[in-house]
């Protein structure tokens, strides 16, 4: 995948999601209307869409991978030169006239054929679904496991998606609570859906209401879709009317699951952040049919408009205007946009302490400046992926250095450690070689595999640094928190991720495109008495990320939500209590955070 570029040298998947799917969903909405009429009750026809074309291209059968090897097909063959005609043969799939057109702008011939078996999967998961329902029924009427449910008063209460780490200690490792932690929002209004039954006393003993995953005795089934002509779909063999079928019949599976758990504790306000695909759609539908609000936060910074960054909520706090901006672009369904800034962590003694140990021990072993690195996920598969190499590049050039120049010290913070040895393979060899010297050290060494992040978060391993190398632009989540904290950072751009608003906001000297080059500014500018001022500097264009810099996003995201929980105790309408919460803010934090 890293090789499939454009003639500006940008990696394809970034121009497919942030241009090729648009459009394509644009076209597909033509068709969609004559089948699902239109509801502003409901996002049924954007869950479709959504649900169709937010799918990764990891996964068979999507249009991303779809979109993506007809352009590999073009980029191989260069078929607008070639005199050959181009034959690509697909299986038949919902949307095939969309890209028919799209490989015939490039030169390409798709012809499909017929495979009966994925009618047949997609006529299967129906079943399982409605299986689910009789199922859900089945356990309320005999009141089955009856003792998973221990949310235990009646308040009116918000509910906190999880990602499964319900950290109550502000330790430097990551939490789902940060927001409650850091604000005057009562823990007794929380809910929280625990991943297992051990985290239920943790939580409770804390006074946080909890669930077990998802489970609710109340399971009531309601229609709200009608199906005089859809039911018919079933029994097509048109692939098409059939997928479509099978993403109604899961919106209303979810949609009903969810209203469900929402009057079984009373929840009025949903908070989520999870917003890549389009689960949160018949979830944020759920809450407002109850006259209830939906809520968004923003843990990852964007800086580019992607499909799957597309959202549907009442709510959503963002870091900054520019934030609000790159929303906009989306363009998401959102009716009032909050700038928090970062919902970061408060900077604890603890943190303090435990990075000052770290940077003893390397100093005390010959470093004189120490380096941070920051690496990214990544699959084996390096066709549907930028791949492991492209992670081992972020240890292989700095350990080299590191062995060569006994004045560097190095910390490495995975994005996920579990894995670091199989996406180093022979070079995790190198990394032990590093670690020995000791003046490299590795962050959750030892990680629990069922965690699909790492615990620690970035600005705890930047902490004990002198600058932080971010070895992945397009993400830079991770940068911005460094460089909020006043720590020296700079961007590793090896997707040529042009279109970034970094780019038009950051100092180019901030900016590398490989390894070599980043280490070579690196000895120019930490091992040399003159240095250049603005290398790792993002003073002037800092508050561009977050206007506020002073790490306090979550405790202005929690006091908003206690507004606006306060406003359903007063048995106020939804509307009423929207409007007072943010007049609120206005008056704390000024008219123009408000969009």
């Amino acid at each position: 995948m890293i090789d499939i570029r454009n003639e500006n040298g940008e990696i394809y998947s970034l121009i497919i999601q942030k241009k090729e799917l648009f459009d394509f969903e644009k076209s597909y909405f033509k068709f969609l209307n004559l089948i699902v009429s239109e509801n502003k009750e409901n996002n049924l026809n954007h869950y479709v869409a959504k649900s169709i074309f937010a799918d990764f291209v990891i996964n068979k059968n999507t249009p991303f991978r779809l979109i993506y090897l007809i352009n590999v097909l073009n980029q191989i063959f260069d078929t607008k030169k070639a005199k050959k005609e181009c034959i690509f043969y697909i299986v038949n799939r919902p949307c095939l006239n969309l890209y028919v057109e799209y490989a015939k702008n490039k030169e390409i011939k798709i012809l499909s054929y017929s495979k009966y078996r994925s009618q047949i999967v997609y006529k299967l998961i129906i079943i399982k679904i409605y299986i689910k329902i009789i199922i859900k029924s089945f356990i309320r009427k005999f009141n089955i496991f009856e003792k998973l449910n221990t949310s235990n008063n009646h308040n009116y209460k918000l509910f906190c998606e999880r990602q499964y780490q319900p950290n109550l200690i502000l330790n430097g490792e990551k939490s789902d609570l940060l927001w409650l932690l850091n604000s005057n929002f009562l823990v007794k209004d929380t809910l929280y859906d625990c991943k297992n039954p051990k985290e239920v006393s943790k939580l409770n003993k804390f006074g946080i209401n909890t669930s077990v995953n998802l489970f609710s005795l109340d399971f009531q089934y309601h229609k709200i879709i009608d199906y005089n002509y859809i039911y018919s779909l079933f029994l097509k063999t048109d692939i098409e009317k059939s997928n479509i079928f099978y993403h109604l019949c899961n919106y209303e599976y979810l949609y009903n699951k969810w209203l469900n758990y929402f009057k079984t504790h009373n929840i009025k306000i949903f908070l989520n952040w999870y917003k890549y695909d389009s689960s949160h759609i018949p979830i944020t539908d759920a809450i407002n049919s109850i006259g209830g609000i939906s809520t968004f936060f923003q843990p990852n910074f964007e800086g580019v408009p992607f499909y799957e960054c597309k959202l549907f909520t009442d709510i959503y706090f963002c870091n900054s205007k520019l934030s609000v901006f790159i929303d906009k672009k989306t363009p998401s369904h959102v009716n009032h946009h909050v700038i928090t800034g970062c919902p970061n962590f408060m900077i604890t003694s603890e943190m303090i302490a435990k990075s000052k140990e770290i940077r003893r021990k390397i100093l005390n072993n010959g470093a004189k400046q120490i380096v941070c690195v920051l690496d990214e996920n990544s699959t084996p598969d390096e066709r549907w992926h930028t791949g492991d190499q492209l992670q081992k590049d972020n240890y292989i050039y700095i350990i080299d250095e590191l062995l060569k120049n006994k004045a560097i010290g190095v910390i490495f913070k995975p994005k996920y450690s579990y894995g670091l040895r199989r996406k180093l393979k022979n070079a995790y060899k190198l990394l032990e070689e590093a670690i020995s010297t000791g003046r490299c050290y590795v962050y959750d060494q030892i990680e629990d595999k069922s965690q699909k992040f790492a615990k620690t978060t970035p600005i705890l391993a930047a902490l004990s640094s002198d600058l932080v190398v971010h070895s992945h632009l397009i993400a830079g989540t991770a940068a911005i928190e460094t460089a909020l904290h006043g720590i020296p950072t700079i961007l590793i751009d090896r997707e040529s991720a042009k279109n970034s608003v970094i780019y038009e906001t950051l100092n180019k000297i901030n900016i590398y495109n490989n390894w070599p080059d980043t280490i070579k500014a690196i000895n120019e500018n930490l091992f040399r008495d003159k240095k250049n001022e603005l290398f790792g500097n993002w003073k002037d264009c800092i508050e561009y990320f977050d206007p506020f810099r002073d790490n306090r996003g979550s405790e202005r995201i929690g006091n908003c939500l206690k507004d606006l929980i306060d406003g359903y105790k007063k048995n106020l309408d939804k509307d009423r209590i929207i409007e007072i919460a943010l007049k609120n803010y206005v008056k704390k934090w000024g008219k123009d955070k408000i969009i």
